[in-house]
C-alpha cells in the first residue's frame, strides 16, 4: 500500500501532448460557456471506416495469456489488500478500502470485456466468467450487458443515453443527488451506484424507474439466472451478518460497496469534464460517431495498474467496443493525430477533477448541440 501511494503521477505522454496541442489550435469550442450557448455540431475530417483502416492489423486479436494474467493480478492484489485489513490500524482503513475498491473494479473490467465478447473467443466462457466477476459490483451480468449495449448505442444522446443522462431543468431531487455525490463520497457514490441498479434514472429533472434487476424487456432465462445469482449473493451477506456481523462488514460488505463506488466514479469521469469540451446532442444532431467522441481518456493514478487499462482508454473503447482493452494504447497511438482536437485526453489524475466536473456538469441547454451549464450560473 505504501509503495502505491508514493508513486509519482505519470508524466504527460507524447500522445497527450499532441492531443492538447491540436485542441489548443481548434476554434469555437470554448467561446460559449453559458445557458445561451449555440454551436454547430462538430464535423469530422474522417469517418469511422477511415479510423478502422488506420489501426494496426492486430488490434482486435485476443491474447489469452494477458487475459489470464489480469484475472491472476486482480485476485492477488485484492487478496493482499484483504489480508492488509486484518492488521491495518483504524486510521488507515479508509485508504485500504479505497485501494481495495479500485482493485475489485478489476473484476468489473474483466466482466465488461466478457460482455463485449473480447475477453476470450468462447462465448460460453465469457458469459460464465462475466456472471461471476460482475458480482463484485452487485450486478446481474446479462441484465447489465443489455443495458450497457444501450449505452454504447446511444452515447451522448439527450433522450436515449442509458447511463449518464441529461437534464434541462433542476429539481430538489437532482440537487440532492449532486450534494450526495459531492459531500458523501465514496458513500454517496456507492448509494448512487446501488440506486441505479434499483432503477434510478435522472432525466429532464425527473426520475424514471427502469430497473437493472428486473426489466420486462430483458426477461429471458439468462437474465433471471443472473438475477438469482445476485439474490444468492445478498443472501450470503445476510447470513454472514447474522453469524459474524463485524467480520462480514469489514471483509465483505464494505469492500463490495467500495467497488461499486469506484465503478460509478470511473464511469462518471469518463463521460463528464470540468471544461465544457464534452457535449451532448438532441435527436437532430446526434450521430453514433459524434456520441462516441464525447468521452474522455483519464488517468486514475495511483490505481491505474489495478484497472487493466480498461478505464484509461475509454475513447478507443467507444469507437471500437469489441477491441480488447490491452490493445487500446497501440490503437490510440495510431489514431491520436487523425482525431486531432476531437480526441479528449486528460493525463492528470481524475481524483482532482471529480469535484470541478460535478460543479460544471449540472444541466444542459441548446438546440442540436447541448452544452453543460451550472444550475446557478
Amino acid at each position: 500500500m505504501t509503495g502505491v501511494l508514493r508513486e509519482s503521477p505519470p508524466a504527460e505522454s507524447s500522445l497527450q501532448r499532441r492531443a492538447h496541442a491540436a485542441r489548443a489550435s481548434a476554434t469555437g469550442r470554448k467561446d460559449a460557456q453559458g445557458k445561451d450557448a449555440h454551436i454547430p455540431p462538430p464535423e469530422y475530417p474522417f469517418t469511422h471506416a477511415q479510423l478502422v483502416a488506420a489501426l494496426p492489423a492486430d488490434c482486435f486479436e485476443r491474447n489469452h495469456w494477458v487475459a489470464l494474467g489480469q484475472v491472476v493480478q486482480t485476485t492477488a492484489t485484492s487478496g493482499a489488500l484483504l489480508w492488509l485489513l486484518t492488521w491495518a490500524p483504524v486510521a488507515a482503513l479508509p485508504l485500504v478500502y479505497i485501494a481495495l475498491g479500485f482493485s475489485l473494479y478489476g473484476y468489473l473490467a474483466i466482466g465488461h470485456e466478457c460482455a463485449h465478447g473480447s475477453f476470450t473467443r468462447w462465448p460460453l466462457l465469457n458469459k460464465a466468467l462475466g456472471s461471476v466477476t460482475m458480482l463484485a459490483g452487485f450486478m446481474p451480468f446479462e441484465n447489465w450487458r443489455q443495458a450497457h449495449f444501450l449505452h454504447h448505442r446511444w452515447t451522448a444522446h439527450e433522450d436515449l443515453e442509458e447511463y449518464f443522462t441529461y437534464s434541462r431543468v433542476s429539481t430538489p431531487v437532482l440537487t440532492a443527488i449532486r450534494w450526495m455525490l459531492r459531500w458523501l463520497s465514496p458513500i454517496g457514490l456507492f448509494l448512487m451506484h446501488f440506486l441505479y441498479l434499483c432503477g434510478l434514472r435522472g432525466k429532464n429533472g425527473k426520475l424514471s424507474t427502469d430497473s437493472l434487476f428486473y426489466n420486462p424487456e430483458m426477461n429471458n432465462s439468462l437474465s433471471l439466472v443472473n438475477f438469482a445469482m445476485v439474490i444468492v449473493q445478498w443472501s450470503a451477506l445476510a447470513a454472514g451478518f447474522y453469524h459474524a456481523p463485524a467480520a462480514t462488514l469489514k471483509f465483505a460488505f464494505v469492500p463490495l460497496c467500495a467497488c461499486g463506488a469506484a465503478n460509478l466514479m470511473i464511469g462518471y469521469m469518463q463521460h463528464r469534464d470540468e471544461t465544457g469540451e464534452l457535449v451532448a446532442f438532441d435527436a437532430t444532431a446526434w450521430t453514433k460517431l459524434r456520441g462516441a467522441l464525447q468521452t474522455v481518456d483519464r488517468s486514475f493514478w495511483p490505481f491505474d495498474f489495478m484497472l487493466h487499462g480498461a478505464a484509461r482508454y475509454h475513447v478507443c473503447h467507444h469507437l471500437f467496443p469489441t477491441m480488447p482493452h490491452y490493445n487500446a494504447p497501440k490503437a490510440m497511438a495510431a489514431l491520436a493525430d487523425i482525431l486531432g482536437p476531437h480526441y479528449h485526453n486528460d493525463g492528470s489524475t481524475a481524483f482532482i477533477k471529480y469535484h470541478p466536473s460535478l460543479n460544471h456538469s449540472h444541466l444542459v441547454a441548446g438546440d442540436g448541440v447541448l452544452r453543460f451549464y451550472r444550475a446557478d450560473g
